[in-house]
């Protein structure tokens, strides 16, 4: 099935287009400094294992390959969430207790825009045949893929706490 870009998008759902200017706008947003609260970061790594749980029961071929490379992109992914904070140089936010300050980045854009362009992409390649979504190839990527997002929202989350307890006074 060969598709243009033009095919693509006729045919998406309003409620896609509206999913994607979200992201668009979150992603935007993201170049701007914030506070986040430790709890929404929590939060978001609930749901990140959540949603690679679930993709482990229904999309990924469960065997020791899948489930070794998922372990060590998730070491490799909290690395990377670690030194991404690190690098960011994050500071406890005076104002409100529990809460850092995040400088602005366009990473967060540019995740989800090559997110968004694989899905679209992979969609295509795999609607045709369902039967390949089981193969050892599809199963590892996808291992890899949720592997490290959900190691690097844990590197995040982790290196977060540390700052807040470092800054924290000594009861």
């Amino acid at each position: 099935m060969n598709h243009s870009i033009w095919q693509t998008i006729a045919s998406t759902s309003w409620t896609v287009v509206l999913v994607f200017y979200l992201l668009i706008y979150f992603g935007y947003r993201s170049s701007k400094p914030k506070t986040i609260l430790l709890q929404q970061l929590h939060i978001l790594l609930i749901i990140t294992l959540m949603i690679s749980a679930v993709s482990f029961y229904s999309l990924i071929l469960l065997n020791s390959v899948t489930l070794v490379s998922w372990m060590i992109m998730f070491i490799l992914g909290a690395g990377f969430g670690w030194q991404y904070y690190l690098r960011l140089n994050i500071k406890p936010d005076t104002n409100t207790k529990g809460a850092i300050l995040v400088p602005g980045s366009w990473i967060t854009m540019a995740v989800v825009l090559i997110v968004i362009a694989a899905r679209y992409y992979f969609k295509y390649e795999i609607t045709p045949d369902t039967a390949m979504l089981k193969t050892p190839t599809h199963s590892f990527m996808l291992a890899v893929f949720y592997g490290l997002i959900s190691g690097s929202v844990f590197g995040r989350t982790m290196y977060a706490g540390r700052v807040l307890k470092q800054t924290s006074p000594a009861h």
